[in-house]
């Protein structure tokens, strides 16, 4: 078996899902082209301070535009730094968005004061120890 296909629990390892990730990207791209209006010239976006009760908060809020988007960032970014500290074959597929994004809301649950950033860092902490 190759790495790519070993039974064990790796959140990079799983086959890639094109078609997911195009459909999810074809929604974000919707929503920015659309959703916003006036909305986007009123909303910096902004990442930095991003809190864990805000992001709980936005992603119960899916019909917000601004609220999704910056959710999906957040998830899309933490997905992204999962993949740079994967060893071998780095993967960053619909299903570690969904790992990803269903592991932030649980951390960010446990800790609300913890900013999404490091929330992430947490995460990516604990999954270096079960290694």
């Amino acid at each position: 078996m190759t790495p790519a296909h070993t039974p064990h629990c790796n959140i990079f390892s799983m086959e890639s899902e094109m078609g997911s990730f195009r459909v999810l990207t074809f929604a974000i791209t919707a929503i920015m082209l659309i959703g916003g209006g006036n909305a986007w010239a009123e909303n910096t976006i902004s990442l930095d301070n991003y809190t864990c009760p805000q992001f709980i908060d936005d992603t119960k809020a899916p019909g917000d535009a601004v609220k999704l988007l910056r959710s999906m960032m957040m998830i899309s970014w933490a997905t992204g730094y999962a993949a740079a500290h994967q060893q071998g074959t780095v993967r960053a597929d619909a299903r570690a968005l969904q790992l990803i994004s269903a592991s932030l809301g649980e951390t960010c649950r446990n800790t609300p004061t913890a900013t999404v950033a490091n929330a992430t860092r947490a995460i990516i902490d604990e999954l270096v120890r079960k290694k």
